[in-house]
């Protein structure tokens, strides 16, 4: 029984350490996609893209206060 407990344990530790992981790594993805749109992508896309922004971009100038 005490086995059981232990192994339950471990699992759930196990799989909140690699949801927390996975978070992580889809939001550094998800900031790097992002910088390449700014960058180079929207440059690709039709003129009226042009003055666009990533969403990643939107939320720094917001949390800076630049408006």
């Amino acid at each position: 029984m005490m086995t059981i407990i232990v192994a339950s344990i471990l699992s759930l530790a196990t799989l909140a350490f690699v949801t927390w992981r996975y978070f992580v790594v889809m939001k550094a993805q998800a900031v790097k996609n992002d910088r390449a749109y700014d960058e180079d992508g929207k440059f690709k896309l039709a003129s009226e893209y042009h003055q666009s922004e990533s969403a990643t971009a939107a939320a720094e100038r917001k949390r800076e206060g630049r408006h």
